[in-house]
């Protein structure tokens, strides 16, 4: 139940943010609302006004549907089903706000169109930005130290040595990300250069920032690993609070820029502004043939993207594409095994246990000693593996067994434990309390050549 709660408070809130994040579209930003540009003297003209509280009230209206369904999915009882429901209505969240998005775009591009607000010829305006702003590196050391957290957890626990070692590539990936994935381009608005150099500075701050931010919080969650492995249920609350942190910030930044972009380019009296509404389609894909970069600062906020004109900004959007389009279908197949079958068999001279996406099989002739247990063992965590409601699967530990391997339903005992003559420990169970008993009897027999 508390697992079903978090999980569908995460789709409230991430509903929330995206209903904020179009309001703050629809607010002109270096000239810009709803990813369309326009003059600064026609910005407050009736008839942008009356798309834009169109368009808002419909995305509201959605909201507020979503949000009454994710009350909803609280309370559904059964988890299979619940996580089934969330992985659609997550797909379909994400496509009904950009498709919103895109609708109102389109129809604020023709208005520019059929009033003439759009530039077809003008003044260029050449600016050598390496003459007013550096583009430096974030320093490597600040991001060591939360890799350093991470190698001293893994040395200390090598029981969750994937854990840790996830860390460690993720904190390096944080590096990588934060110098590799900006594009270092001037935020060029009009022909004033201090502005523009002000607004450049504020955007690369805050990216290395939010990197960097990223990178700590994958140490916290290392260290919680460390101390808290034996104690899941406080380990679970810690690792949502620090993961809500993180997200607030990450969010917050965005939006911070966001407002100092708003508030530093609404006074601007200057005649010749930049215009690129032609190379965004839809006000949300860049397309650029004559850009030769693969990457793009989206043109308000902090985030990148990709430019679509170069094959590999094809191949990686396809990509994106299909990792979103797969997310509900992986929540799907996990809700199935959720309730699938436990095959528990002796075949032959081998005990196996096996559900869909795990399976195991011991030799009779290398157990050393097997028990029957009414519970599950103290202190049991999960190293890798499945960890939900009504399947346990995969490689965990426990209180004197730091090389566990198990596939049980934690609501139906008894459980047979095995340990091998290599000091390796495994843990089956059925969903059918009187069979999984059987089993255990025919295991006992076969072990005494009864």
């Amino acid at each position: 139940m508390i697992t079903n709660i978090i999980m569908w408070s995460v789709f409230l809130i991430i509903n929330i943010i995206s209903y904020y994040q179009f309001k703050n579209e629809m607010k002109f930003k270096k000239n810009i609302a709803m990813g369309v540009t326009f003059p600064k003297d026609v910005q407050g003209s009736e008839e942008i006004k009356t798309i834009l509280s169109k368009y808002g009230k419909l995305c509201k209206n959605i909201t507020a549907v979503l949000l009454v369904l994710s009350i909803a999915g609280m309370f559904i009882t059964d988890f299979s089903l619940s996580m089934i429901m969330w992985g659609i209505m997550f797909l379909l969240s994400i496509s009904v706000i950009n498709v919103v998005y895109g609708f109102c775009n389109i129809e604020l591009k023709k208005l520019k169109e059929e009033k003439g607000w759009k530039i077809t010829s003008g003044k260029t305006v050449e600016v050598d930005i390496k003459a007013f702003i550096e583009f430096k590196k974030p320093s490597v050391i600040y991001f060591l130290i939360p890799l350093i957290i991470s190698v001293i957890c893994l040395f200390l626990d090598k029981d969750m040595w994937i854990v840790h070692f996830t860390s460690i590539i993720s904190e390096i990936l944080m590096y990588l990300g934060a110098v590799y994935l900006y594009r270092r381009k001037s935020e060029s608005f009009d022909e004033n250069t201090e502005l523009s150099k002000k607004l450049t500075q504020i955007r690369l701050n805050a990216w290395n920032k939010i990197w960097l931010m990223s990178a700590y919080t994958i140490a916290l969650m290392s260290i919680e690993f460390l101390f808290l492995k034996n104690n899941p249920i406080i380990l679970t609350i810690l690792t949502v609070i620090i993961a809500v942190i993180m997200a607030v910030f990450a969010v917050g930044t965005e939006f911070y820029v966001r407002k100092l972009q708003e508030k530093l380019t609404e006074n601007s009296e200057n005649t010749w502004y930049k215009d690129e509404d032609d190379y965004w389609l839809f006000g949300t894909f860049y397309y650029n043939p004559n850009d030769s970069h693969l990457l793009a600062n989206n043109r308000t906020g902090v985030n990148t993207t990709v430019n679509l004109a170069k094959p590999m900004g094809k191949v990686l959007i396809i990509v994106f594409a299909i990792l979103i389009i797969f997310c509900p279908i992986l929540v799907g197949s996990l809700a199935l095994e959720n309730k699938a079958d436990i095959k528990l068999q002796i075949s032959g001279e081998e005990i196996s246990c096996n559900v869909i996406s795990s399976k195991y099989k011991v030799e009779i002739a290398d157990i050393e000693e097997t028990e029957l247990l009414e519970k599950l063992p103290k202190g049991l965590y999960r190293v890798a593996g499945s960890g939900m409601p009504d399947l346990y699967s995969g490689r965990f530990s426990a209180k004197d067994m730091n090389n566990l391997k198990l596939i049980v339903d934690p609501n139906t005992a008894p459980y047979i434990l095995i340990k091998t003559k290599e000091n390796i420990y495994y843990l089956f169970g059925s969903r059918d309390s009187e069979y999984t008993e059987q089993v255990y009897e025919q295991l006992h027999k076969a072990m005494t050549n009864e």
